[in-house]
């Protein structure tokens, strides 16, 4: 998946194209890309980045939305579940945007990534429900 190296207080940017029915997110970390897309097949959201696909089931909560890792598959090929990444992931909306909180740890090897923060939308943008 081509993760950014560690670091405090990163900068990042992310930018969200719509191509069909699918999404192509580009996350900037500093100057490091990170390229995944996402789509609904069933009732999961799919999150596919390099030879990695996740499938969450999105959970409304008073706070805002969890994303729960139902499914995962490493070149399109299904893992059980003890050689699977865990994934604790939530958002929550502001009137300018999000605040984010993402860790991916994978057994045996323990934290792979963690990020979390507010992502602002750019003055011109506006959320539409």
């Amino acid at each position: 998946m081509r993760l950014p190296p560690a670091g405090q207080e990163v900068p990042l940017t992310l930018e969200v194209a719509v191509t069909g029915n699918q999404e192509r997110w580009v996350r900037c970390f500093d100057s490091h890309l990170m390229r995944t897309r996402q789509w609904q097949s069933g009732e999961l959201l799919i999150e596919a980045g390099g030879p990695l696909r996740l499938g969450f089931e999105l959970l409304p909560e008073q706070a805002g939305l969890r994303y729960r890792l139902r499914r995962t598959w490493f070149c399109l090929v299904p893992l059980p579940s003890f050689l699977a990444p865990r994934v604790e992931a939530i958002e929550t909306g502001r009137d300018d945007g999000w605040d984010v909180t993402v860790r991916f740890t994978l057994p045996l090897i323990g934290l792979l990534i963690q990020y979390q923060g507010s992502i602002r939308l750019p003055a011109s943008a506006a959320l539409t429900a």
